[in-house]
Formats: C-alpha cells, structure tokens, sequence
C-alpha cells in the first residue's frame, strides 16, 4: 500500500488515485499560501492531474513526466488479466523487485531521490 512521503494519513485502506489526489489538495491547503507549480512523474503526475482538476485554484501549472493515463479497456485489460500472467510482465517484475518498506522516511525518500 502506498501514500505519499509527506502524508500523515498512514496506509490507504482503499488505495484509489483519488485518495492521493485528496491527500495532495489537503497537504497544499496546509503547507501553501498560493498556488503552486508541481511536477510529477509516472502515478505522481496522474495524481496531480487528479488533484488539479478538483481543486484548479491550488495550481499554477502542472509539469507531467510520463504520466500514467489508460483507458477504461486497458484498465477493464488489466483487472481481467491473471495475477500471475501479469507478474511476469517486465514492467511488473522490476516494480515487484522494489523495496517497499525502511526503517525510516529518511531512507525511503534517500532510495526514490536516487
């Protein structure tokens, strides 16, 4: 389960884009006075894009870096496709092959800062 470094929220029982994209917009409404550039790359960018269109006026402007967008075949492609047919997808097998816990945030934000 994933969230983002800088929430507070802990693990997402439900783990939506939306959720991240809510998480984002209540991370800016705390910690920004105005409107913000973001970047994000991959889910990051799907996410901002996400959080953007809720909440444009927290938003200068967006910079994606390979944004992650599929249509509702691919995804219905994906949900239908058997767990074990899709792990031994490259893409799936190199993102399976990552650490997903560390003993603090400092090592976890040190390995995806790399």
């Amino acid at each position: 389960r994933q969230r983002a470094l800088w929430s507070k929220a802990g693990p997402a029982h439900t783990d939506t884009w939306h959720n991240f994209a809510d998480d984002l917009i209540e991370t800016l409404e705390a910690t920004q006075s105005r409107p913000v550039w973001m970047m994000g790359h991959s889910m990051g960018g799907a996410i901002s894009v996400l959080a953007a269109a809720k909440r444009p006026d927290l938003f200068q402007g967006l910079v994606l870096v390979d944004p992650v967008f599929m249509g509702n075949r691919a995804v219905l492609a994906m949900y239908l496709t058997p767990r074990s047919k899709m792990a031994n997808t490259p893409a799936v097998k190199k993102t399976l092959g990552r650490p997903d816990l560390w003993d603090s945030q400092q090592q976890a934000f040190d390995f995806h800062r790399a």
